[in-house]
């Protein structure tokens, strides 16, 4: 079943690799491209002009499903309508030939977007391993830019701080999980961005017994 949006479609599948990702395109006579290596991924997005796809494997737990639409959301969003629209109004409506691979950027539009820092071509965000391991320091930034998203989305930082603040910390991730429905793994990434990393107590405890063993 394939949920259809204004400009986005769901699909939601059980058991998703990439190669089904890309057989489901081809059954459609859509091109698109992904690894020769197979994965099986939480989700993935994929944009074809100005319509996406956001894909999710149905048999994760149902907070990492949550998670994981928020953040192919946000990639949606953050990494193929802002920066088409940014090219739109930098460079012209014909700019959008080049981003959908219609045609090659003539002499003006390359160096007008040079000098514009505009860029004309989407980031590939399945480059991974087998595993799903970043290849590409580019992909670990806008892979962590949509995490900070989908928690701005999920768990707004104007409510989640204020639970946090009166907290111990390692009260904090159980917060988090149980208001706003976050993964664990993920709920303790937010509580490091929210409240920065953790610093050990001072105990000068330590001291003496330095001196002791010497």
């Amino acid at each position: 079943m394939v949920f259809h949006l204004p400009r986005v479609s769901l699909v939601p599948v059980a058991g998703l690799t990439t190669h089904w990702i890309r057989d489901w395109f081809s059954r459609r006579h859509i091109a698109i491209e992904t690894p020769a290596e197979d994965r099986a991924p939480h989700g993935c997005t994929a944009a074809i002009e100005e319509h996406g796809y956001i894909f999710w494997d149905t048999q994760d737990p149902e907070d990492v499903q949550r998670f994981t639409l928020a953040h192919e959301v946000a990639h949606f969003v953050v990494d193929h309508l802002q920066p088409r629209q940014e090219a739109r109004r930098a460079l012209g409506k014909r700019i959008l030939e080049v981003f959908d691979g219609k045609r090659e950027p003539n002499i003006e539009e390359g160096l007008s977007a040079m000098f514009k820092r505009i860029p004309l071509a989407q980031l590939n965000l399945m480059n991974r391993g087998v595993s799903g391991d970043i290849r590409q320091g580019e992909i670990s930034f806008v892979e962590h830019r949509a995490d900070r998203l989908a928690f701005e989305l999920l768990a707004p930082a104007s409510h989640a701080l204020p639970l946090l603040q009166d907290l111990p910390r390692k009260q904090c991730v159980d917060a988090l999980v149980s208001r706003f429905g976050l993964p664990r793994k993920k709920a303790r990434t937010y509580v490091r961005l929210l409240l920065g990393p953790e610093r050990p107590r001072f105990s000068i405890q330590k001291y003496f017994d330095d001196e002791e063993e010497g």
